[in-house]
C-alpha cells in the first residue's frame, strides 16, 4: 500500500468532501516504482486507472490531482510528466490544455495519441495480406469487428470443430 504523498488526506470537487477511508481506499490501489512513479495497479481502461466512489467513475490520475490541490478545472487535461498513464503521483501531474498536452507529446518524440503503448491496429498488421493460417484477408474472406480484422475462413473452421465437439458430447448446437 502507498500512503497518499502529501499531507492533506481529504479534497473536494463541486463541494464533495472525500473521507478518510475513501482517500485511503484510493491509495491502497497503488505501488510506488524506482522511477517516482506510483502506479495504479487495479484494472485500466486504455492504460489508466480506473477509481469508482460514490457511484462515478474517474480517471485515478485525476483523482490523485484532485486530492492534492483541492479542484480542478474540469476544462482542462491531467497531464503524465512522466509518460505513464498508471501514474497517479501528483508530483508528475500537471494541469493543461489540449495543445499543452500535444507540445508535451512533441518535445518527447511521442507520435501516437496512446504514447504507442497499444499493440492492437499497429501500423504493421494493416500491411499483412494473410491470417496467420495463410488464408488471405480480402473482401471475400475478412470482416471486421471492434476495428481489427477477422479471417471468415478460420471461423468457419472453428465453429466445425466446436460443432463436432458439441454433437461428440451429446449436446445440441447452439
Amino acid at each position: 500500500m502507498t500512503t497518499h504523498p502529501s499531507k492533506a488526506f481529504s479534497g473536494s470537487q463541486g463541494g464533495v468532501e472525500w473521507t478518510e477511508e475513501e482517500v485511503a481506499r484510493f491509495w491502497s490501489k497503488t505501488e510506488s516504482r524506482a522511477n517516482g512513479c506510483i502506479e495504479w495497479i487495479k484494472p485500466q481502461a486504455d492504460g489508466y486507472g480506473i477509481f469508482n466512489i460514490r457511484g462515478k467513475a474517474w480517471r485515478a490520475h485525476r483523482f490523485s490531482l484532485l486530492l492534492d490541490q483541492g479542484s480542478l478545472d474540469e476544462s482542462l487535461y491531467v497531464c503524465h510528466q512522466c509518460d505513464n498513464p498508471s501514474c497517479v503521483n501528483p508530483a508528475h501531474l500537471y494541469e493543461g490544455t489540449a495543445t499543452d498536452n500535444a507540445r508535451d507529446w512533441s518535445e518527447r518524440g511521442i507520435k501516437t495519441k496512446d504514447g504507442g503503448r497499444r499493440k492492437r491496429n499497429s501500423p504493421g498488421q494493416s500491411r499483412k495480406t494473410h491470417c496467420p493460417s495463410g488464408h488471405p484477408y480480402d473482401e471475400k474472406n475478412t470482416y471486421r469487428y471492434k476495428k481489427e480484422r477477422h479471417c471468415i475462413a478460420c471461423r468457419a473452421e472453428h465453429r466445425a470443430k466446436w460443432l463436432a465437439k458439441r454433437k461428440n458430447q451429446g449436446l445440441e448446437p447452439a
